[in-house]
């Protein structure tokens, strides 16, 4: 894992990139740091080292006889076999590292390379004698990549502030405090900036160095025809599984385990232990909290694992309000989320791990979430006329004001309605703007989700293509990052999403047991009161520290008669946490940037 960043196009004379970059990124990458200059574009690269320790695996990497450069962020976890097919086509390495495989396949192949790619990644690469800049990301975005195209050329970066810094004349856009209030965040491809975009996952943008012409196309390989699929769909999804922690366990670095104690974390912990070589470091973070603690699913685990070395750090609110403010210095773009990551990411780089697997994207693939079971509610809420609809909006009954979703379009009411955030007549009152302004803002929001059948896939689509996109995995990134910590995400292998793409949808959900295929597959190796316990996301007790100091609160944000209210009813446990520490947020980047 790493920072990169660069520039393209007319450089000024004697441009070094270095400087303007260096410390916005070196948290990213504080093992090492270079650039490449040549002609027209200056790369940057800040080197976190995990495959291939040695100055080989320095960054960017150049062969100078195919006139190809490249910086990369990530990991490509089938590295290994695609060297292997490149070193019978007569191709030499001088690293072990996935960054020279990427380099010398596209040499070998052309863009057609990047679709045999598994991992998560993102990265810029120039083809000198083609005169072509290409920035790529993986198939579900677990890497940020951000960019900016104007008449002077493209600028890009792994992070926003570091764009900020390269163009400091990008300005805010005007609506990111409506889009930020409806949805906890800002949904790809847009930012908080005018003209700053996020590459789309599973996508590269191809970059004309001579005219200034950008093209944009998807490499991921959907097809499914090259899966071997034996029949047995239980039998199938263990060995699927199985092949991906090995596959995310590659590493020269410490690498490590979060454990929750939820199935997921537990799964992952579980097989590690049984393929890494030499004591297995697990983590998990607790607190002084009886409803909130997971101790002893924890050690039920830990009891079945054979060679391991568990850490386990202690979150209270002394050292939540002390880690706040290094919170707000390291986000760099807005999320009503984020803070959980932060704490175990922190507690991670402590016990020097460099990198560490965990269980994102199980619940959004294999049905974890109520959402999943709420499908029928879309489907009958389009009945709703949407000026009735909207009158719903101004109820102080969550269940009765959630139903203002149905006045925006398809699929934003059906995201709203299973995790929507402020609804329309509330972002209104809390920027003192019109209604109409908001519904048009949100209403634009092109969320690339169409849906004909309100099933377990759609809940699926949801959950994946706009909740995990743009909250979890954009959170787990900075959050890693700003730790030096690279955070792995084993169920959302290539292999998995082309297993699943063939299960018909009422053989992959179970509307009365969640995740059942995972429990089927594992319930033989996974304590079994993990396996009966009820959904649980990794929540800290923020709700309590919060309201034990409303003093905080209320020296953070301006005092008019919305947010006083709002802050009120949060007191009053009439309110989600999380809503009030959206409002500190939003205030923060009025502030900042």
């Amino acid at each position: 894992m790493c920072g990169i960043a660069g520039r393209v196009g007319l450089l000024p004379p004697n441009y070094d990139i270095i400087p303007l970059v260096g410390d916005s990124l070196r948290h990213r990458g504080p093992d090492g740091e270079g650039a490449f200059n040549k002609d027209r574009v200056s790369f940057y690269h800040s080197r976190l080292s995990i495959l291939d320790l040695s100055d080989a695996g320095t960054q960017p990497m150049y062969e100078e006889a195919a006139g190809i450069a490249v910086t990369f962020n990530g990991e490509i976890y089938n590295f290994r076999e695609l060297r292997a097919d490149l070193i019978k086509r007569g191709y030499h390495f001088y690293s072990d590292s996935d960054t020279e495989v990427l380099l010398k396949g596209y040499i070998e192949f052309g863009k057609s390379f990047f679709s045999r790619l598994n991992g998560i990644f993102a990265f810029a690469l120039y083809d000198e004698r083609n005169s072509r800049v290409f920035l790529g990301r993986d198939r579900c975005g677990t890497k940020p990549l951000y960019y900016r195209v104007e008449s002077g050329g493209l600028w890009f970066s792994s992070e926003i502030r570091t764009l900020k810094r390269l163009c400091p004349d990008i300005a805010k856009r005007s609506d990111w405090r409506q889009l930020f209030l409806a949805f906890g965040f800002i949904p790809e491809p847009l930012t908080m900036f005018d003209s700053v975009f996020v590459v789309p996952k599973g996508e590269a943008l191809e970059y004309d160095l001579n005219n200034g012409v950008v093209n944009r196309y998807r490499f991921v390989d959907e097809d499914s025809e090259d899966f071997e699929f034996g029949g047995n769909l239980i039998q199938t999804v263990k060995d699927v599984v199985t092949r991906s922690v090995k596959r995310n366990l590659i590493s020269d670095a410490p690498i490590g385990v979060f454990l929750s104690g939820g199935l997921d974390s537990s799964i992952i912990a579980t097989l590690a232990d049984q393929m890494k070589e030499g004591p297995l470091t697990t983590l998990s973070v607790n607190f002084g909290d009886g409803e909130l603690d997971e101790g002893p699913y924890q050690r039920a685990v830990l009891e079945k694992l054979h060679d391991q070395n568990h850490v386990s750090t202690t979150v209270d609110s002394d050292s939540f309000f002390e880690g706040v403010e290094d919170f707000f210095s390291i986000v760099d773009s807005p999320s009503c989320d984020g803070l959980n990551t932060f704490f175990v990411a922190r507690a991670a780089r402590e016990v020097g791990l460099k990198s560490v697997l965990s269980g994102v994207g199980a619940d959004e693939l294999f049905g974890g979430y109520p959402s999943f079971n709420r499908m029928h509610y879309a489907s009958a809420g389009r009945a709703i006329p949407r000026s009735v609809a909207r009158l719903f909006g101004r109820s102080k009954l969550n269940i009765i004001s959630r139903l203002s979703c149905f006045e925006y379009p398809r699929p934003i009411c059906d995201y709203f309605l299973i995790r929507g955030f402020y609804n329309t007549q509330q972002i209104a009152s809390i920027l003192e703007i019109s209604s109409s302004s908001v519904k048009k803002t949100v209403g634009e929001v092109d969320l690339g989700i169409s849906c004909n059948v309100f099933d377990g896939n759609y809940a699926a689509a949801l959950e994946t293509e706009i909740y995990m996109l743009n909250q979890l995995l954009r959170d787990s990134d900075v959050m890693g990052m700003a730790n030096s910590l690279e955070i792995r995400v084993p169920f959302l292998d290539n292999e998995i999403f082309k297993l699943l793409s063939l299960v018909p949808v009422n053989q992959k959900f179970n509307p009365r047991n969640f995740k059942y295929l995972l429990k089927e597959a594992f319930e033989l190796q996974i304590p079994s009161e993990v396996l009966r316990r009820s959904k649980q996301g990794f929540v800290f007790p923020f709700d309590h520290w919060l309201r034990q100091r409303p003093d905080w609160i209320l020296s953070r944000l301006p005092s008019n008669r919305i947010i006083c209210e709002l802050i009120d009813r949060f007191l009053r446990k009439e309110l989600h946490w999380s809503k009030i520490w959206a409002l500190l947020v939003l205030h923060h980047f009025d502030e900042t940037f």
